[in-house]
């Protein structure tokens, strides 16, 4: 299945993915996915990574803004799904959204 596709399933079921992005493994819940003057990206709240190269940790959690051309080996993985109350600005990051998180709540 293509990256797109991954990272879009994941979005519409709140679902953690794991995957490489700059030499590092990454542990990420996708938020918003679109492009920005073309290129794909995904808005996503890191919240664990490991240095491929030296083991070094890093588990304090923010938002990345990362193009689907620099990810690999993404797959989704079981985990909780994670959010902040922080404010999420996507036109930062992209100028056109495809597919966001539902946020509505199951009554």
């Amino acid at each position: 299945m293509p990256i797109y596709n991954k990272i879009k399933d994941a979005i519409k079921n709140k679902q953690v993915i794991k995957a490489v992005y700059k030499n590092r493994y990454y542990e990420i819940c996708p938020h918003i996915l679109g492009s920005k003057e073309g290129h794909r990206r995904v808005l996503c709240y890191q919240f664990k990574s490991l240095a491929i190269t030296d083991l070094e940790k890093d588990n304090h959690c923010h938002w990345l803004c990362i193009p689907l051309s620099e990810l690999s080996e993404v797959e989704i993985t079981d985990g909780n799904w994670r959010c902040t109350q922080n404010t999420i600005r996507p036109s930062e990051c992209m100028d056109t959204i495809d597919c966001m998180v539902n946020f509505e709540i199951d009554l």
